[in-house]
């Protein structure tokens, strides 16, 4: 709704406002969308407060995750693979910059992905998971 109101401009403003209040918040965890990293203050707060996990998923994967769902503007287009792919290109690097571990996640079901992630948490200097 957003999106049909304000564009990507104002969706975005609000997505960094947002993401600024909630990265201030100990011991939360907080799963952005794919976009939030094109705010270079995004980047900021999400590195400089907490751990970045980047999900990292391939365009073809990403297609079929997403094929039938008609609340993600940016891919109501006559060819989503194509923007998913100008998406990727332009996403990937800045995920890349800011992620603490980066899990692929094409092939593995949610529970394996999961528990890799949580054995780099464990494992990670930076990470204040299992903590007191």
């Amino acid at each position: 709704m957003i999106f049909e109101l304000e564009g990507e401009t104002g969706f975005r403003q609000r997505e960094a406002a947002i993401i600024d209040e909630l990265t201030q918040q100990p011991g939360l965890v907080l799963a952005t969308g794919g976009g939030a990293v094109v705010t270079p203050a995004n980047r900021r707060y999400l590195a400089e407060r907490g751990t970045v996990v980047y999900l990292e998923t391939s365009v073809d994967r990403q297609l079929a995750r997403t094929r039938h769902d008609k609340n993600r503007p940016l891919l109501q287009t006559a060819n989503p693979q194509a923007r998913l792919a100008e998406l990727l290109a332009q996403r990937d690097p800045l995920y890349r910059e800011i992620a603490d571990i980066i899990a692929n996640t094409d092939h593995g079901k949610p529970n394996t992905v999961v528990k890799a992630i949580v054995s780099q948490l464990k494992s990670s200097p930076q990470s204040s998971y299992g903590r007191t």
